[in-house]
């Protein structure tokens, strides 16, 4: 009552101001001021007014093409056809069998050529002018009034910061956004704009969601446009999703209750949740009452349906669902189960041979399964096997067991079980005969190749061939060792290669040491094999036998005919090239280590215990060398 009569005293001064205004000359702005909020101290909107023209909306003219991708949805259609001896299914033409097909979204982003453009709501102009009001005071005013501009003259309305103001007993804020400072207008934020029930927008909520009181004064949560995230900071004791709202919540935990009237829930962990409107996903612990659509999601608590339930997981539930409810395509996990009294599922998921497929519950098993090779084929719940011979509402695994052949092959054999369930790994014993291998091993299912690991495979949903070849052991070439001596002094030998076959070459390394030469190069097989040069290089042929390499090494002699001048050393003597002061050309004798050129001079130095050395023809021997038999030693060189 007393908001109708502050507004019926705010219309008054309105009325009034319409009047005094239409005798001042700018009579047109003052209409469009009426209209528009408008005045001369407010010419134009702005950003702080928030005044906004409704602008109708234009929808997407886009046509699905090649770009973006679009393809619409197909759903299957089984039939009844029996599958052939092989696995093999052929659809007869008048079977009724529809191929399912995924649809893909559409990827099309609003652009100038589809001519889209999002519809805008209006707002009125805020702006409220105080000079304007200020202006207005009218004659004949009431003798309670206190001259405020602001304030009402009729029955003495005033503003809270009026001296003449009375609060009510019970005041309440009607603001609709959150106060930043005191409002005049209001009996709560004019004295304390801290409790302003208004909606706070500051952090962009406001949006999607608002916080409103109901008749018993608890807050709740109005949730009215998508929300993917609960807002923080504000208290409220349950949740309503109205049109247009969406709970996409992903992980987050709701604890309190729910009630989706006309929006959606698509993702969350919730406790429990009354819904008259759509589900497409989400976790529901605790009680769930579904009197909408459900087509998504996972429930393990108690679920009472009234509505439509498809495409979901029970998981510990107990499920109640009325004579009005309908529930398809449901899995019953871990002892889920219907409540006395339900009416029973459409059809409930399995796992027939790996792939999720909807069977009609408790009818008996279908005719495209029968078809398999007698009692080859059950149901199994974990290890168990079930031969209730129908479809059971829990959640079980059907698996196939199919044939596993061989096809013929010569030159060894193979051994494999006669059958094998779907996903069973099958092991593959291939056996060569006497002076074969196993060249080749293959698995076909049909045209497809199944993958072989080390002689095994997983087996597939159909029969299989096993086809194995064998071909000729080829005789492994024998190789023979080079080893070198490990007596070799003053210089190195490698071989390449150090192992080889008969009739290989073996190429020999024959490094000496500094001041010393190659001697002797020679490799032993049984018996001493001397290895001489070609063009500086050593090699031999490797004979059909281990084999020992050695070479010895010596320092080097000088070969000079003559002996070279000082200063003109001989480049071809090994001696001489680098240490002219060693040339011993044109010696005739020598006595130990030492050389002469002069025969005489070398007797005459031939003492006890010495060897002289003739290294050249001498003459009258006799003359010359008296021999007194005191050790003196003659080398005929």
């Amino acid at each position: 009552m007393r908001v109708n009569e502050r507004m019926k005293k705010v219309f008054s001064i309105l009325l009034c101001l319409c009047m005094v205004l239409q005798y001042v000359p700018t009579t047109a702005f003052a209409v469009d001021a009426a209209e528009s909020g408008l005045c001369e101290h407010h010419p134009v909107h702005t950003e702080s007014c928030h005044y906004a023209e409704a602008v109708e909306g234009q929808p997407c003219t886009h046509v699905h093409d090649e770009l973006c991708g679009y393809i619409e949805a197909v759903e299957g259609v089984s039939c009844t056809c029996v599958a052939a001896e092989d696995g093999t299914l052929t659809h007869a033409e008048d079977c009724g069998y529809v191929e399912a097909v995924a649809g893909v979204p559409c990827t099309h982003a609003h652009d100038e050529l589809c001519g889209y453009a999002a519809a805008v709501e209006a707002h009125e102009c805020h702006y409220e002018c105080a000079e304007c009001a200020d202006s207005n005071v009218i004659a004949n005013q009431s003798a309670d009034w206190c001259g405020n501009p602001l304030c009402s003259q009729e029955d003495a309305f005033h503003v809270t910061s009026c001296t003449q103001y009375v609060a009510p007993e019970n005041p309440k804020c009607y603001c609709v956004d959150k106060c930043a400072e005191p409002n005049i207008w209001c009996d709560v934020c004019g004295f304390d704009y801290t409790q302003c029930g208004g909606t706070d927008r500051s952090a962009g909520y406001g949006t999607g969601w608002e916080i409103v009181q109901d008749t018993s004064s608890k807050n709740y949560l109005k949730v009215t446009g998508p929300l993917s995230a609960l807002p923080e900071g504000v208290e409220y004791s349950y949740i309503k999703v109205h049109e247009g709202g969406n709970l996409d919540l992903g992980e987050a935990d709701v604890t309190c209750d729910v009630f989706n009237y006309f929006g959606t829930i698509s993702s969350g962990r919730f406790r429990n949740v009354h819904n008259n409107s759509t589900i497409s996903g989400g976790i529901f612990e605790y009680d769930v009452v579904n009197d909408g659509t459900i087509s998504g999601g996972t429930f393990t608590g108690h679920v009472s349906n009234n509505g439509t339930i498809t495409d979901v997981t029970f998981w510990y539930a107990t499920v109640s669902n009325s004579e009005h409810g309908a529930i398809s395509n449901a899995k019953f996990e871990s002892n889920a189960k219907l409540a006395e009294g339900s009416t029973p599922p459409q059809s409930v998921i399995h796992s027939v041979n790996g792939e999720d497929v909807a069977l009609t519950y408790n009818a008996a098993l279908p005719e495209a399964l029968k078809a398999l090779d007698p009692g080859a084929a059950a149901w199994y719940q974990d290890l168990t096997q079930v031969t209730d011979g129908t479809v059971p509402l829990n959640y079980t695994t059907y698996v196939g067991e199919y044939a596993v052949n061989t096809a013929a092959t010569t030159n060894g054999t193979v051994s494999v079980p006669a059958t094998a369930k779907y996903g069973q790994t099958v092991t593959v014993t291939a056996t060569a005969f006497e002076g074969y291998v196993l060249d080749t091993l293959t698995v076909q299912q049909g045209e497809t190749e199944v993958t072989v690991t080390d002689n095994k495979f997983t087996m597939p949903a159909a029969n299989v061939t096993v086809t194995a070849t064998f071909k000729v052991v080829e005789a492994t070439p024998t190789t023979y060792t080079v080893t070198i001596a490990e007596s070799i002094e003053n210089g190195t030998v490698t071989a390449d290669p150090t192992s080889a076959e008969a009739d290989a070459t073996i190429t020999l390394t024959v490094t000496p040491a500094e001041g010393y030469e190659i001697d002797t190069v020679s490799y032993n097989d049984g018996a001493d094999h001397t290895i001489a040069p070609v063009e500086g290089l050593y090699s031999f042929t490797m004979p059909a036998g281990d084999v020992t390499v050695t070479a010895t090494f010596k320092i080097p002699v000088c070969t000079c005919t003559d002996k070279c001048a000082e200063g003109s050393p001989n480049s071809e003597c090994a001696v001489c090239s680098t240490d002219l002061t060693s040339c011993i050309g044109g010696s005739v004798a020598k006595v130990g280590d030492t050389y002469y050129t002069d025969f005489a001079t070398a007797v005459a130095n031939w003492t006890d215990n010495t060897t002289l050395t003739l290294l050249a023809d001498v003459t009258d021997l006799a003359e010359q060398i008296e021999l007194s038999g005191n050790g003196l030693v003659l080398d005929l060189n």
